[in-house]
């Protein structure tokens, strides 16, 4: 495996210089300049006049000054001495951008007025996305920037608090580390000079300024074809290259939270939008009418959707689960997500709802939803993520009121394109997926009371509870130990009268009663997994991106395996898996591929915290005669021989009308069938079809011996689809089904009515006001 890991690291590093793109050129410079290639850990050319910059160099100026011109478009950005900057040029779904990173020190920029690309000018503090204007940045790590703008307008974002300030020609932004940003009239004095003019200018010779007119031609596009842009600058936060292909998950359910642009007129204007719903839902089997309000709330970039529900059975009683308001969690149930920010932006924020949580390129946390058992479940998780400099920092918690429950930490450090990172998740608990009505440390679903914290066993099944029955095996006969005339005299020493006058009853010497049920007090099953990883954009253009990337991983800890009667018999120590190597691919924007090579030691299983996760985290296996034992899934899956195999996933967007997704796992293992999965996907656009604002179906099955045996755990499936009503009103049919053995017998029933096909249905007419 470390030969596979030193093979890959430098087919990276070729790949570098392979795809390496010219995105600028040195136009005039004086003094020590020097020049660290994208490829390269430290600084060891000296920048001259003519010096091509490919993607991801980094140049720095001691003394003197240098001249950057832009390639595509002859725009200049001016450094002065003791500045440090690298450049890049980023192909995605918006277009091209040019992207300089100003570390420390003083530049100038003078972006063309009709340039074909975006530009964006990073410091470790804040962010310019810019398009024909001209501004001065000057920047410390320590106190922060400040942006003295020359010509158009520029609106400023702390990358720490995310607070605003917008300046016009003539007016300074000052924003600080210390998250306080503010604008003000430009002080005399302030604006640096222009370095051309503080080192008397410095002329090029002929034959290196024809060098930088040649090398600016070679990608020069249509100058009449491009029209003037507003002479705007937007702060905004690094926007993070696209997460990785979750194929093989289902899709999150639209948000129309996520989607709604900032621009609110106020509290009461585009800032508030309310969702009312009435409808149908079934809720622990049983089917409950519903009313829902649902505020979706906008300020800047903080957002806040409410979840307001009443549900009815069909005697007209309210479900009092959601209003026992003795229960904290009643407040926070409330909430449907606090959120600031957008994922792509330097500080990100989401508590409640987590839907398609990936962390780096999903070994472990693929396509996660804490979703899945809602209504029924509510969960309150947390996805946090901030950028500083070189180094990301990305967190996730699935469900706070678990305390310790599923969770997640990813850590990246930047080199140039290359990113280099490492991702622990791990779930502290995976016992706390049982339901536990009666809080009696007992799960329902072997707890013959469930809704008596004092009692669990009922071993004859007359509702009466073992220790509160006198005949508590049903055989006809009164328990040893009884006193069942209520005379203080135990039954078996004393001559009972029979309702036909004789003396004497039957009493049990034997009674057959069920064992004690599993405890979860003081008791937890833990999963943790380890892994890096490291990835490279090598080619990036309008028709074709490609990356490669490589992650290996370890899970800890292990498990146990049982005889049929209950006793371990087995310790099994759970493996290790590797990508090696991963390539995703986008296709003229509408198709996207991805293919893996897959390799793991005994007993691994990839992107364990799926979408189906905690569907299936825990359940009961039955051994022997009444004796029910928690079963993980990493009981489950973790029980293989060393695999070797492929993961491919595709998806094609058809005219933005169609979306169709579809993945496929085939994993080889010595002396044992095949570990296999499949996905697929399909989503329909809005108004494609009268009537129609939208519809999904999915199905998901991965980590499986037969991905094509639905009818048994580990499947998810499901559709959704919205009707236009008319007058703003929508009919919402969403359908969800999966499967779980309850009985623990290693079959599903099928039969109808049975508890063991797990069905969720929500419909609803839907008004947005």
């Amino acid at each position: 495996m470390k030969k596979r890991v030193t093979i890959l690291l430098f087919s990276l590093l070729f790949a570098v210089g392979v795809f390496a793109e010219k995105v600028a050129v040195i136009s005039k410079v004086q003094g020590e300049v020097l020049l660290q290639k994208a490829e390269d850990l430290d600084y060891n050319t000296t920048v001259t006049m003519g010096t091509i910059l490919n993607n991801n160099d980094q140049i720095k100026v001691n003394d003197g000054f240098a001249v950057m011109l832009l390639l595509d478009d002859k725009s200049q950005v001016k450094l002065r001495e003791n500045t440090e900057v690298a450049i890049g040029l980023v192909e995605d779904l918006s277009g091209s951008s040019y992207r300089v990173r100003l570390e420390y020190g003083q530049a100038l920029t003078k972006y063309s007025k009709g340039a074909d690309f975006e530009f964006q000018l990073h410091t470790p503090t804040s962010v310019a996305s810019i398009k024909g204007t001209e501004f001065w940045t000057i920047t410390d790590p320590e106190t922060g920037d400040n942006v003295i703008v020359l010509e158009g307008i520029v609106d400023v974002m702390n990358n720490f608090t995310g607070m605003m300030s917008t300046a016009g020609a003539g007016e300074t932004v000052t924003s600080g580390t210390d998250g306080y940003i503010e604008s003000g009239e430009t002080q005399e004095g302030t604006i640096p000079e222009d370095p051309e003019e503080t080192f008397g200018g410095v002329e090029g010779d002929p034959e290196e300024e024809e060098l930088v007119a040649t090398d600016s031609s070679e990608v020069e596009g249509d100058d009449a074809l491009v029209e003037d842009a507003e002479e705007e600058v937007v702060f905004a936060g690094d926007t993070p290259a696209p997460p990785p292909s979750t194929a093989g998950q289902t899709p999150p359910e639209p948000e129309g939270e996520e989607d709604t642009e900032e621009e609110g007129g106020g509290l009461f204007g585009d800032a508030l939008a309310m969702d009312a719903a009435f409808g149908a839902v079934t809720l622990d089997g049983e089917l409950y009418n519903q009313i829902a309000l649902r505020p979706d709330i906008s300020i800047g970039k903080l957002g806040v959707g409410l979840d307001i529900v009443i549900y009815m059975n069909q005697d007209g009683d309210i479900r009092m689960d959601e209003w026992d308001f003795k229960e904290p969690s009643t407040y926070v149930d409330k909430i449907m997500y606090l959120r600031w920010g957008q994922p792509q932006d330097p500080l990100y924020v989401r508590v409640g709802t987590l839907e398609n949580v990936v962390m780096g390129y999903g070994m472990f946390v693929n396509g996660y939803n804490n979703m899945m058992e809602y209504p029924t479940v509510r969960k309150i998780g947390t996805h946090v993520g901030f950028t500083l400099g070189n180094f990301g920092i990305e967190t996730m918690v699935a469900n706070v009121k678990e305390m310790v429950g599923l969770t997640s930490f990813r850590g990246t450090y930047s080199l140039g394109k290359l990113k280099i990172g490492t991702t622990v998740a791990a779930d502290f608990n995976q016992y706390l997926g049982f339901k536990d009505s009666d809080d009696d440390g007992r799960p329902d679903l072997v707890d013959d009371l469930p809704d008596d914290p004092l009692y669990w066993l009922d071993s004859d099944g007359d509702g009466l509870a073992d220790n509160l029955d006198a005949d508590n095996d049903n055989d006809g006969k009164l328990n040893i130990g009884t006193d069942i005339d209520g005379d203080d005299i135990v039954d078996g020493t004393e001559l009972l009268q029979m309702p036909n006058g004789s003396f004497g009853i039957p009493y049990d010497h034997i009674t057959y009663l069920k064992p004690e049920p599993f405890d979860l007090t003081d008791q937890s099953s833990t999963l943790a997994g380890v892994s890096v990883d490291i990835g490279y954009p090598v080619f990036s253009s309008g028709f074709l991106d490609l990356m490669i990337f490589a992650e290996a991983g370890q899970y800890l800890g292990e498990h146990y395996l049982y005889d049929a009667t209950g006793t371990v018999s087995d310790t099994i120590s759970h493996g290790w898996g590797a990508t090696l190597p991963g390539i995703r691919a986008t296709i003229m924007k509408f198709v996207n591929l991805g293919l893996e090579y897959r390799m793991t030691g005994e007993n691994f299983a990839f992107s364990m915290f799926d979408q189906n996760y905690d569907l299936d985290r825990v359940g009961m296996q039955a051994y022997g005669s009444d004796i029910m034992l928690p079963i993980t899934r990493d009981a489950r899956l973790l029980n293989t021989t060393k695999l070797q195999g492929v993961f491919g996933s595709l998806s094609v967007n058809v005219l933005s009308m169609v979306t169709v997704n579809g993945a496929y796992q085939y994993m080889i293992q010595e002396d044992e069938d095949p570990i296999q999965g499949i996905y697929g996907s399909i989503d329909v656009a809005p108004d494609l079809v009268p009537k129609l604002a939208g519809a999904s179906a999915y199905i998901n099955r991965m980590n499986v011996a037969d991905p094509f045996d639905i009818y048994s755990e580990g499947t998810l499936l499901g559709y959704k689809v919205v009707f236009e009503l008319g007058g703003g009103a929508t009919l919402t049919w969403d359908f969800r089904q999966t499967f779980r053995d309850l009985d623990g017998d290693g079959t599903i029933d099928t039969g109808e009515g049975s508890d063991e096909v797990i069905k969720t249905t929500v419909i609803e007419t839907g008004f947005s006001f």
